[in-house]
């Protein structure tokens, strides 16, 4: 396997234990050594501009009938306040989360060795092959939803989500961990075979990424609950909270694979679990949740969420992986062996418990925690879209993505958006689909964005009472913006990839991609070289230069950044290698005339 060395991780992958605790500060004891870094925390939160929104947002509020003009300045203030506070949350919780993601790395019986699981998952999450669920994707998740709540306004205050901050911190970290586990172990399982000379034998043994794998994600979030209440410095009186929080982080996993269904899953939440309990069809909800038939009306949204318990998750989960082949290598519920070696007690405990996640939940908090999961799919969702260029070479990495062509001709308009609007199949396309190649699936992904924003249009209109997320103003343009975008890049790519006609023709249209990309990331980098000056800055700004760069953090003792940069840098050089003989390999690759490549010019 081409993984990165421990010794290749930049030192901020590295697990630190050297944080002293003093229960004076027991809610920030890993992330705040005195008061100076507790301040900081909301310096930080200052920085991020809540303050200055908040206040606007509390003038909104104010009667200038009935306010005198210090009762209007206490408002504005007071609501100015409780919005920086929102924000110092944010920061908070995200540490933790992230200060658990980090944890993982020592094991979970003996914090004193690493962890063979955390040390794989380290290597998945930075693997380049990896880069659509790894440690970028996480980023870029985290980024959107915070940029959503920072500003939607209704999301702090009108309808707040705040109770559910520390589940939704969790949601960019653990959403796909199951799945990159997996593809791990086919990568190693691809390396097996090559070495006992046994190839052909790839196809039929290689496990399905996506199966499962947002149960899997609960379970495994739900296993975590006490290294999350370890490494965010709580003490063990407070286990019952920290369960809480990432069964609730779990359940916002449970459907974040099929995106195209949430609003559905959770109307029946919000409706069908209610009239099932309490109406006719009390006995057949009873049935449900003995476990009767209780995957087919998961599946299929006919039973209320908060309703589950972790029991019934795990249970649901074991079938499914079964039924997928998963059940190797000594795993007893279709996890990664050494995940289930190493969190046996907490994966028991799971298996036992067969209270309700949520057992007593109002229809306020019904609705605010599914605001909350909204925000965490949505964020998923334009991950896909976003950045155009990064999002389609990670799709075109996927092993769906090599065994299919760029593009096929001879389907007709009304053809592809009939099969757009069929959910299941425009989503999954079959390798025998008529529609199945990169383009029809890349399109598809855009056109189901903007649905679902004309979608919320409608249901706003239908019902004035009920926010939808998406059609506030800012998810709406983020939503219209990437979608313009990607689709300018979907036409570049394919121009590039259509007229290349050999292995090195596909690498010089790759190179002038990726050189932008290397420029952007030392745009990026520099901009967060402390040690720099304005005037070294405004000269690489303009010119961008790999070598110049590395010198200056050299010169500059910004050891951090200097790895993290060159170890990224590492891997964009890896992926445009991986993606030439990608795309010299795919069917097709070479073969397409001018009336192709005019013909998917002018869809």
């Amino acid at each position: 396997m081409n993984n990165p060395s421990l010794k290749e991780l930049p030192r901020s992958y590295e697990y630190r234990r050297d944080i002293p605790t003093d229960d004076i500060y027991r809610d920030l004891r890993r992330w705040a050594v005195s008061f100076p870094k507790a301040v900081s925390l909301y310096l930080e939160s200052f920085a991020r501009r809540p303050f200055r929104t908040s206040i606007a947002g509390g003038l909104k509020n104010v009667d200038p009938k009935q306010d005198s003009i210090p009762d209007a300045i206490s408002k504005a203030i007071s609501h100015g306040f409780e919005g920086l506070q929102f924000v110092h949350d944010m920061d908070l919780h995200h540490k933790r989360a992230n200060g658990l993601r980090a944890a993982l790395i020592t094991n979970n019986i003996d914090n004193n060795l690493l962890s063979s699981f955390g040390l794989n998952l380290t290597y998945a999450m930075n693997h380049s092959d990896f880069t659509d669920h790894g440690i970028p994707h996480v980023r870029r998740v985290h980024r959107v939803i915070d940029q959503i709540i920072l500003r939607v306004l209704e999301l702090r205050h009108r309808s707040s989500i705040e109770r559910w901050l520390p589940a939704l911190e969790l949601f960019p970290h653990f959403h796909d961990m199951d799945q990159v586990m997996t593809m791990y172990r086919n990568k190693e399982l691809e390396a097996q075979l090559i070495k006992e000379r046994k190839p052909e034998e790839y196809e039929k043994r290689k496990l399905k990424p996506k199966v499962a794998h947002g149960l899997a994600a609960a379970v495994m979030t739900m296993a975590l609950h006490k290294r999350y209440n370890e490494e965010s410095g709580m003490t063990p009186s407070d286990i019952l909270h920290s369960k809480q929080i990432c069964a609730t982080a779990a359940l916002m996993m449970l459907k974040h694979e099929k995106p195209e269904g949430i609003d559905e899953a959770f109307r029946a939440t919000l409706a069908n679990g209610e009239a099932k309990r309490n109406g006719q069809d009390n006995k057949y909800w009873q049935d449900a949740l003995n476990g009767y038939d209780l995957y087919d009306d998961f599946d299929k949204n006919r039973i209320d969420l908060f309703t589950l318990s972790p029991s019934q998750i795990i249970s649901m989960m074991r079938d499914q992986k079964q039924k997928g082949g998963f059940m190797i290598n000594g795993s007893k519920l279709g996890l990664d062996p050494q995940f289930e070696r190493e969190y046996t007690a907490e994966l028991q405990e799971l298996f036992n418990d067969t209270n309700p996640i949520f057992s007593n939940i109002s229809n306020e908090q019904r609705e605010t925690f599914t605001l909350a999961t909204k925000v965490a799919v949505f964020a998923d969702e334009v991950e896909m879209v976003y950045p155009p260029y990064p999002s389609i070479m990670r799709s075109l990495k996927t092993d769906i993505s090599r065994a299919r062509p760029w593009w096929k001709t001879g389907a007709t308009t009304e053809e592809i958006l009939a099969a757009f609007n069929d959910v299941k199949r425009a989503g999954n396309l079959d390798e025998n689909d008529p529609l199945a190649s990169d383009s029809y699936r890349l399109l598809w992904e855009s056109w189901n964005l903007m649905e679902k924003t004309r979608k919320a249009k409608e249901n706003q209109v239908n019902d004035n009472n009920t926010f939808q997320l998406e059609t506030a103003p800012y998810v709406n343009n983020v939503a219209s913006k990437h979608v313009l975008m990607r689709l300018m890049a979907v036409r570049d790519i394919g121009e590039r990839i259509m007229r290349s006609k050999n292995k090195e023709s596909i690498s010089q249209a790759l190179s002038g991609i990726y050189l932008k990309r290397k420029e952007s990331l030392t745009r990026k980098v520099l901009s967060r070289a402390e040690k720099v000056s304005a005037m070294e800055k405004v000269k690489l700004k303009v010119r961008p230069n790999e070598v110049l760069l590395k010198t200056l953090l050299r010169d500059r003792e910004e050891a951090d950044l200097l790895d993290q940069y060159g170890f990224r840098m590492r891997l964009l050089g890896r992926e445009e290698e991986d993606l030439t003989d990608i795309i010299h390999l795919k069917p097709m690759s070479g073969q397409y005339d001018e009336g192709s490549i005019e013909e998917f010019l002018s869809f």
